[in-house]
């Protein structure tokens, strides 16, 4: 039975979204099997016996590969791999020859192909020792693959690192498909397929607002939000009530990590609009058009350092940003980083950019890097643990670019880092190729101070009549020479207590 590709792409994506490039590559790597074994046999040797499928856990592996047999009209069969292990001698064995024998068996020898999906195939070569189960089960897994070539097998794991290179050699399993739901355009197409049936919810404006709030969320993440929705409206739900549902869901790949990035916009600072337009043109811009750098064969910034005095808005400023890319987002306190215990530190940074890539598109949000990142030749320990940190960041930094699976072209990991110290900041870290923008922030001035006051005031009703007293901001911003955060503060005095308590206590 021959398989309409273009029909059979149309029936995928019209149940597994924002993945249509693993569907493609799915599709063209069953194409090449196809050829191998019919049409061209002496191609026989190299074409593919099937594909791997990578991501992190709910990212819509096994989904795509159940659909993709039961779209393609072939005889398939669904097999969980840690199933195929029993107590009895023999019997694991055996029934991982089930497998095969009984798909090709149900053809009734009829020559069509079959499909075979197998879920965590990691779990079958868990171990290098000859003489235990899993290295049998491993060996007997690569024979059913050389001796069953009408079976086209698609293995679906979260550990492709515990995958041995033996089953990704040309002529078996040798294309790893990289699932990866990053953007909120692919979070948006699972959440249109999600909420057709609630009526009330555009398929356009509505479902983009909730795409771009759900940073960080897998497919499951967003089935997990959808049933939650159900549950609570059964199908009258509005837009809002699902953004207000969202709060509640945390991203499951991002858990160990704090991924809730404070809804700030570039609105919502004041008295930085020449930073802002600097931070949009250097930062943002070429994050979400790369494909301009790269016409004239230039690479995007991979990195920024924002710096200045506490309370100038540095961390404002990176939510900002986050938000505005609407990608994953991590925030990273980097003096938590820092382990007594030796290894431990470097540990966690690789695992850090490790889980950024899987989430990638992704933005790292380092705070206070200069307790992270200091100068190298300073540290006073006898294992010159801060020297060992900066290096291991550093490794990391320059090798988040190239991610398996993914195009060229495509974001990966960009870092945003923030210090009130960048003299303390090791210079290696600042090089082009890492943190390749600098923005520093200052102390407002007094036009600074007068749009951070007029703004504030403006957003608490209570304070709001004060702006048509031109005489009393004035006051204000002649009396807060060098203040940076307290300027936030005042409002809040000023609604709570009258003006002459304000300017008595506050002001002084």
């Amino acid at each position: 039975m021959e398989m309409d590709y273009s029909a059979t792409y149309n029936d995928i994506v019209c149940e597994v979204g924002g993945i249509d490039d693993a569907v493609d590559q799915l599709l063209s790597r069953y194409a090449d099997f196809v050829r191998g074994t019919t049409t061209d046999r002496r191609y026989a040797s190299v074409a593919p016996s099937g594909v791997i499928l990578s991501g992190i856990p709910g990212c819509g592996k096994t989904k795509l590969a159940t659909v993709f047999a039961r779209c393609s009209g072939l005889l398939f069969r669904v097999v969980h791999c840690p199933d195929l292990f029993f107590a009895d001698q023999g019997k694991s064995e055996e029934s991982l020859l089930e497998c095969f024998g009984g798909i090709k068996a149900s053809a009734n020898d009829s020559g069509d192909k079959r499909v075979l999906v197998l879920e965590e195939i990691d779990v079958l070569s868990g171990s290098k020792r000859p003489d235990t189960m899993e290295a049998r089960m491993f060996s007997l897994l690569l024979d059913c693959i050389s001796t069953n070539g009408d079976v086209f097998v698609v293995g679906t794991t979260s550990r492709l690192t515990a995958v041995p290179e033996e089953l990704r050699r040309s002529g078996r399993l040798d294309s790893v498909i990289d699932i990866h739901l990053g953007d909120a355009a692919a979070r948006a197409a699972v959440l249109r397929i999600m909420l057709r049936k609630f009526s009330q919810i555009s398929q356009t404006k509505d479902v983009d607002a909730i795409a771009k709030r759900a940073h960080g969320f897998t497919a499951a993440d967003l089935q997990s939000l959808c049933l939650r929705v159900f549950m609570e409206y059964k199908g009258d739900a509005t837009a809002d009530n699902v953004l207000a549902m969202v709060e509640t869901v945390k991203p499951s790949n991002l858990s160990s990590f704090q991924s809730k990035i404070p809804r700030v916009a570039f609105a919502d600072i004041f008295g930085l609009d020449q930073t802002i337009a600097r931070v949009r043109s250097l930062v943002v811009e070429p994050l979400l058009h790369p494909e301009k750098y790269r016409e004239m064969q230039v690479d995007p910034p991979r990195g920024a350092l924002i710096y200045g005095p506490t309370g100038t808005g540095k961390s404002m400023l990176c939510c900002a940003v986050a938000n505005e890319l609407a990608i994953n987002a991590i925030w990273v306190d980097a003096s938590q980083m820092r382990s007594m215990i030796v290894g431990e530190s470097e540990k966690a940074i690789a695992g850090l950019f490790a889980q950024a890539r899987k989430s990638a598109p992704c933005v790292l949000l380092f705070d206070h890097i200069d307790a992270l990142a200091p100068r190298r030749g300073t540290s006073q320990t006898s294992e010159n643990t801060s020297d060992r940190i900066v290096t291991s960041l550093l490794v990391e930094m320059d090798g988040f670019g190239a991610h398996a699976g993914r195009p060229p072209h495509a974001p990966g990991v960009f870092v945003l880092a923030v210090t009130s110290r960048p003299h303390v900041v090791d210079p290696a870290l600042l090089r082009p190729g890492r943190l390749d923008v600098h923005v520093g922030l200052s102390r407002p001035d007094a036009q600074q101070r007068e749009a951070i006051l007029t703004g504030y005031l403006k957003q608490t009703p209570a304070t709001a009549a004060i702006l048509a007293n031109t005489g009393f901001v004035s006051l204000i911003v002649e009396r807060t020479a060098g203040y940076t955060g307290k300027l936030q503060a005042i409002p809040i005095v000023v609604a709570e207590t009258d003006f002459t308590r304000c300017l008595d206590a506050g002001l002084r």
